[in-house]
Order: structure tokens, then C-alpha cells, then sequence
């Protein structure tokens, strides 16, 4: 999915999660969601893929991508700099 919740309010931005996570759960489904919105990746993936420059810089787990990056870009784009 190419950023399901683009330019939606807060509200309609939960319900779209709510429905993936359900379907999901339901379906035992792998979905792949693109999107900018580092809180929303925090939020719903398991594993993370950060890209950069149409580059893989990273991935893994997504927990451990936020709290511990290995690669100085992703520890660079995490704090809020502009790479």
C-alpha cells in the first residue's frame, strides 16, 4: 500500500490502521505499507525498510530500528535532521 492514510485527518488516519491491523490479524496477511510518516511506521510494522536515495539503508525489526539504528543515516533521519 503507497501511503493509505495520505491526507487524512487524525481520526480517518486511525480507522485506516485499525482496519489494517484487523485485516491483518484476520487474514494472516503480510501487507507492505510505504509511507513518510515515521510515527505511523512505529505504529503498525514489524519490520522496518528505511530507503534513502532509492537505497536500502537499513531494516529490521522495528523496535529495535528506532531505538538502536545501526547505519549513521538512519540515526541521522530518526533524530529529525534532513538527509
Amino acid at each position: 500500500m503507497d501511503e493509505p492514510a495520505a491526507n487524512l485527518d487524525p481520526g480517518n488516519t486511525r480507522l485506516v490502521e485499525e482496519i489494517l491491523a484487523a485485516v491483518q490479524i484476520e487474514e494472516r496477511m503480510i501487507i507492505i505499507l510505504v509511507t513518510h510518516d515515521m510515527f505511523q511506521a512505529k505504529r503498525l510494522a514489524q519490520i522496518t525498510l528505511f530507503l534513502a536515495g532509492g537505497e536500502l539503508v537499513e531494516s529490521g525489526p522495528t523496535e529495535r530500528l528506532f531505538a538502536s539504528p545501526a547505519n549513521a543515516r538512519t540515526r541521522v533521519f530518526i533524530s529529525g535532521e534532513l538527509i
